[in-house]
């Protein structure tokens, strides 16, 4: 397993400067990537819409506000792994990821961010 780097608020605050991005729109948009790299080898589960053509073709000209999939089965199937994964990493563990209100369209990180 590739081993996570961790970030913490100087790291996002000296990205801010380079970069004059939001703050809160980076932090964000570091954890979707995280999410992403959690969820990158399930079976399965296909990454779609602006965030996919963003983090594939483009140069990160903008952020990530939420991200898009697609799933070949029922969620509640893949509820399990999906948690599991997001849950393992070692820079989203803290978040408590769960599947919001039993919606089988939102992922729900406990600080208020939507996703999925």
């Amino acid at each position: 397993m590739v081993q996570e780097e961790k970030v913490d608020k100087q790291f996002i605050a000296d990205l801010v400067g380079r970069t004059s991005f939001n703050e809160t729109l980076l932090s964000k948009d570091y954890y979707i990537t995280r999410i992403l790299y959690a969820l990158k080898d399930i079976k399965g589960i296909y990454f779609k819409g602006g965030t996919a053509l963003q983090k594939i073709f483009l140069d990160h000209s903008r952020l990530s506000e939420d991200i898009d999939f697609t799933l070949q089965t029922d969620v509640k199937k893949k509820e399990e792994e999906i948690t599991y994964r997001i849950n393992s990493s070692s820079n989203l563990h803290a978040l408590h990821i769960s599947l919001a209100d039993g919606s089988p369209h939102l992922i729900q990180i406990l600080n208020g961010l939507l996703f999925l």
